[in-house]
């Protein structure tokens, strides 16, 4: 919970602190300052109104808890302000009233319809998506490889290094030991390591270095020149993984948790379709038009050119957006 401002917590710290003198003894009075008064009873209102991971958090601290006191009190006071002031015989005020009062509730009734919902176990369902969607289950390839590395950032430096790569890989034809020429030769840190680049998979080097690097199936095969924005490599494969496949058991619970998502979804959405169809709030192509002429010349708002036509728009209601105003 984000903490008020300096402002605000003065303003807590001037109320009066006291011991209960509520009717109910189960309810405990903790603020009363120019008529208004924050309970325990209050304070559980407004706990019950938070996620549990919220509510959790404010519990764990007591500033939290305090800040929780204090956003009572302060609403408390500013609604009474309000109510001084005359401001509910003010048209644009009640207009807000109304839109939170129905944003709450639509809220309120969509997201019991959600925790209402009775989901099947998946199981079946979560084992045919793991058969048929293996690959997402199966680790990316890795290879091991080692390079002599010449750096030639240019087009001009490749070309004039191009007889030294070519030099070295003759060299290498011929038997010379790749770890050794690699030291002597290679530009940049595993040169300390023989070249060795360690395992890595195709997301980690250059697309001209792994089209060479992963095309390579023999153990001990060695490249020609490879061309990379960053200079000329010499490519050596060390060694191959051929990852196997997590078994359904690890990654059954992340597959039954989409199915979930995906049925919550596809059942919200058939239900809002039902409580509130989409053919019934759109407005004729014509009828539109007209009313956003109307409008923008009431609010001085400057229409562009061209506008998208209502029938080209879809007019369906998204399930993340039902609650909003």
């Amino acid at each position: 919970m984000h903490h008020l401002s300096k402002t605000m917590c003065a303003l807590a710290l001037c109320a009066f602190i006291l011991p209960s003198q509520a009717a109910d003894p189960e309810v405990q009075l903790l603020v009363r300052h120019k008529g208004i008064t924050v309970d325990t009873k209050n304070l559980d209102q407004e706990l019950e109104l938070l996620s549990s991971k919220e509510r959790e958090k404010v519990l764990a601290d007591a500033n939290d808890l305090q800040a929780t006191v204090t956003g009572l009190y302060f609403r408390k006071r500013m609604s009474q302000l309000a109510e001084s002031q005359g401001l509910l015989a003010d048209a644009k005020v009640n207009a807000a009233l109304q839109q939170a009062r129905e944003a709450t509730l639509a809220k309120i009734v969509t997201d019991r319809y959600l925790a209402d919902i009775d989901y099947p176990d998946f199981e079946e369902e979560a084992r045919s998506y793991y058969q048929e969607n293996i690959e997402e289950f199966t680790p990316p390839e890795r290879i091991r490889a080692a390079h002599i590395f010449l750096q030639a950032p240019k087009a001009a430096d490749k070309e004039r290094r191009r007889g030294e790569a070519e030099k070295i890989l003759k060299q290498l034809r011929k038997g010379a030991n790749f770890s050794e020429l690699a030291k002597e030769h290679s530009e940049d840190s595993s040169k300390h390591m023989g070249g060795d680049l360690g395992y890595f998979t195709r997301e980690r080097m250059a697309p001209e270095f792994n089209a060479v690097a992963f095309s390579m199936q023999e153990k001990g095969a060695v490249s020609d020149v490879v061309e990379t924005r960053f200079g000329l490599h010499i490519v050596k494969l060390l060694d191959r993984e051929e990852p196997d496949p997590k078994p359904f058991d690890a990654v059954a619970g992340q597959i039954k948790e989409r199915l979930k998502s995906e049925y919550r979804y596809e059942n919200f959405s058939a239900w809002l379709k039902q409580q509130a169809p989409p053919d019934v709030v759109r407005v004729p192509d014509a009828r539109l038009k007209a009313l956003q002429s109307e409008l923008a010349q009431r609010y001085g708002v400057d229409l562009p050119e061209t506008e998208v036509s209502a029938d080209e728009a879809s007019a369906t209601i998204d399930p993340s957006d039902a609650a909003r105003p």
